[in-house]
């Protein structure tokens, strides 16, 4: 059976209940890696920068000040499948449909409260890797 890394616990610390809640049930399932949970404003300000004032591809809309991002407020975490492999979109998928499953399950039995929505769903910005409350 998976289970998280040292690691991928700490950035689980601090964000919602929920969220660790569906993630701790997910990887006993499906092995994933939690990349990104709570952010500083700081970490927020220097990704807003990326494909802006710093090399690379634009990745948030969010600038951490003026415009918080959920990472920020705690009620988003980042987790791909394991082992990374950035390429394979299909199995991104796979783990997002299975999230999705996982959180309905869990809302419906009590053991949450809130809805997980999930970056893969959007129309504008796809973000395979996020979810949020």
């Amino acid at each position: 059976m998976p289970k998280f890394s040292k690691r991928s616990l700490a950035n689980l610390e601090g964000v919602h209940q929920d969220l660790q809640t569906v993630f701790l049930e997910v990887v006993k399932h499906f092995d994933c890696t939690v990349i990104c949970g709570l952010r500083t404003e700081e970490e927020q300000k220097r990704l807003y920068a990326k494909g802006r004032t710093s090399l690379g591809e634009i990745v948030t809309y969010k600038d951490g000040v003026n415009s918080k991002s959920n990472h920020q407020l705690g009620l988003a975490v980042d987790v791909v499948p394991y082992p990374i492999n950035w390429g394979d979109a299909e199995r991104f998928r796979r783990l997002g449909w299975f999230v999705k499953g996982v959180a309905v399950t869990l809302k419906r039995y009590g053991q949450i409260e809130n809805d997980i929505n999930w970056g893969g769903d959007w129309k504008q910005f796809v973000d395979l890797p996020h979810y949020q409350i």
